[in-house]
């Protein structure tokens, strides 16, 4: 499932859950779910068919942001 998305300079983060099977010691089988951060595009791309407008997403306000500007201080 993705949860949020998070835009980068170089491309974008979701953050994904799923399960996965784990064993306990007496051999009985059970899923846990985990949630992880992937990067786009190389460890993830789009599904055909699929929104991808869906989950809550942060965009970067100005691709290179600026750092405020401080008056100088007259000599």
């Amino acid at each position: 499932m993705l949860w949020e998305r998070r835009q980068l300079p170089g491309g974008w983060l979701y953050l994904v859950s799923f399960d996965l099977w784990v064993c306990d010691e007496d051999g009985v089988m059970s899923t846990a779910s985990t949630r992880m951060w992937v990067d786009a595009p190389f460890h993830a791309r789009p599904i055909d068919g699929v929104d991808p407008a869906g989950p809550a997403h942060r965009r970067l306000a100005h691709p290179y942001p600026r750092p405020p500007l401080i008056p100088r201080p007259r000599v």
